[in-house]
């Protein structure tokens, strides 16, 4: 599933979601556990370390502020078009 549809998966409308949310966030004392350039020190978000599709349940789960947020999806973005663009083409058809 691509980040920009994440949101509108049902997942996050539920409130296994919102548990354990709420609970990632308590359990880093509400500060961003990244910390990378530009971090803003206190997490209002929460990262699936494995992405969505590989932990539906939310259980693996780390807090982090926006700013890092945005930079962990988007080095994964980055990482996902390289690997698209590295798949060969191949035609369907022979010419």
């Amino acid at each position: 599933m691509g980040w920009e549809t994440a949101r509108k998966d049902p997942a996050y409308g539920r409130a296994e979601w919102r548990r354990a949310r709420l609970a990632a966030l308590r359990r880093a004392n509400w500060r961003c556990q990244r910390v990378l350039p530009g971090c803003a020190g206190t997490a209002t978000e929460v990262n699936h370390r494995q992405g969505l599709a590989a932990d539906p349940h939310h259980a693996d789960l780390e807090a982090v502020c926006a700013p890092c947020h945005r930079q962990i999806t988007a080095a994964q973005a980055n990482a996902a078009a390289k690997r698209h663009d590295q798949v060969p083409f191949v035609p369907r058809t022979r010419w």
